[in-house]
């Protein structure tokens, strides 16, 4: 998940810069972290000069800057930067990522995951200096947001609240070497950071969702315990878990949640028992009844087609 863009903005001076297939910054929990064989990890590795300013270029065309001796204190002549994107549901999948939030239902445009390591120095990073994370994308009428991730019940969950943070996101332009080696103007958001974790651009709908419960129907020996549940819409980049037992329908709930107008939304479920999985798909359409739907289930490859189809 990198390129490396020599000459543009900063000095890039880089001793090592590897892909990995199995970085995974914060480890899952429940059937899904039994499954992540299935759905590899990209995740960009680089050991940077200390002391120099870096610029890095993932392969969905962000554009990383790093300042000189961004962790506080640290003399050292090498550190090493740990950058993940998300940009499709198999990531959100692999992470764990829920997407449900009280501003309603939500759009993800971009996620991604910072740490900087040196020696003890891990994730101190010094607060005075920035992080840039720049990405192409259209600008937008919605209220755009950028939240910080937070692990919830084994769930990576978003808190937009930060004002500090949210007053660093911005709308601009900047200038790229193109594959020719001209340059080439980019337009999109960027937001700058001083704490090592995990963040999520999102656009905030106004009034275009219904607030609903939804139940999925189960054979009774599944229960939280054993089993991911995942309500997914492609049409705003959405994934929520469905999370509470309802032992006298023999079924797994979620309650309000924020359903986007004239959108289907895709069920897929992941189930172990006695060391076996298996896998459920479902569709839920708003203006339908979307309490207690009856699964499908499915084969491996058929829920890996179901995942890269959204």
């Amino acid at each position: 998940m990198k390129k490396l863009i020599p000459g543009v903005l900063l000095v890039l001076l880089v001793s090592c810069v590897e892909d990995s297939d199995i970085f995974i910054p914060t480890e899952t929990s429940g059937p899904i972290s039994e499954l992540k064989f299935l759905i590899p990890s990209q995740s960009m590795l680089a050991n940077l000069k200390a002391d120099n300013p870096h610029v890095l270029s993932t392969d969905n065309n962000a554009i990383v800057t790093v300042p000189s001796n961004v962790l506080y204190g640290y003399t050292g002549e090498e550190y090493t930067i740990n950058f993940i994107e998300m940009n499709s549901f198999q990531d959100f999948f692999l992470h764990n990522v829920d997407h449900f939030s009280e501003r309603g239902a939500i759009s993800s445009i971009y996620s991604f995951y910072v740490s900087i390591e040196a020696e003890a120095f891990i994730n101190k990073l010094d607060t005075d200096k920035f992080i840039e994370v720049k990405f192409p994308y259209e600008k937008l009428s919605d209220e755009i947001l950028v939240g910080i991730g937070d692990f919830e019940s084994g769930n990576l969950s978003w808190q937009y609240d930060d004002v500090d943070l949210n007053n660093r996101l911005n709308y601009g332009t900047w200038e790229v070497n193109a594959s020719d080696g001209s340059l080439k103007t980019e337009n999109g958001y960027s937001v700058k950071v001083n704490k090592s974790g995990w963040y999520n651009v999102v656009s905030v709908p106004v009034d275009n969702y219904i607030y609903d419960d939804i139940c999925l129907k189960y054979e009774s020996n599944f229960s939280l315990e054993n089993t991911s549940s995942y309500l997914i819409s492609s049409d705003n980049n959405y994934v929520t878990t469905v999370r509470t037992n309802n032992s006298e329908s023999n079924s797994i709930c979620s309650f309000n949640i924020p359903f986007l107008s004239q959108t289907t939304y895709t069920i897929v479920v992941i189930s172990t028992l006695d060391e076996r999985f298996y896998f459920y798909k479902g569709i839920a359409s708003v203006g339908d009844s979307v309490h207690n739907i009856i699964l499908e289930q499915i084969n491996q490859s058929e829920l890996l087609y179901e995942l890269e189809k959204l």
